[in-house]
């Protein structure tokens, strides 16, 4: 499932147990790495941060101290960030994923500042 968000000129993708074609959609959409795509559609075990001309893509897991979605002590979040994109990869749900997205639209409708420049 895609959820698009958008402030000003910034795009915030969050995509959550990515299928193929949602994968290829964001590949072509943001001209991704195709290599990238195989990483965003399983987990992986080890974080990384890889280097590309127009983008970040990072693979971190953050330890789940209070989670009900899952049994896994560990949860994954692949970031993309570009100069005008963040796209978010999961593959459960993230309390203060979904925290900050709600946070962000509001602020996003009511054209707020307190997001800050990206």
């Amino acid at each position: 499932m895609i959820t698009r968000y958008t402030y000003k000129d910034l795009v915030w993708l969050d995509v959550e147990s990515p299928s193929t074609a949602e994968v290829q959609q964001i590949i072509q959409e943001f001209d991704i790495d195709p290599l990238i795509a195989e990483e965003l559609l399983v987990p992986t075990l080890k974080s990384k941060v890889d280097l590309y001309k127009d983008f970040i893509y990072l693979i971190l897991h953050f330890p789940a101290i209070k989670h009900t979605y899952s049994t896994s002590p560990n949860q994954e979040v692949d970031f993309i960030i570009g100069k005008k994109f963040i796209i978010t990869g999961r593959y459960d749900t993230i309390d203060p994923m979904h925290k900050f997205s709600k946070i962000f639209e509001v602020n996003s409708i009511i054209d707020r500042s307190d997001i800050g420049e990206h």
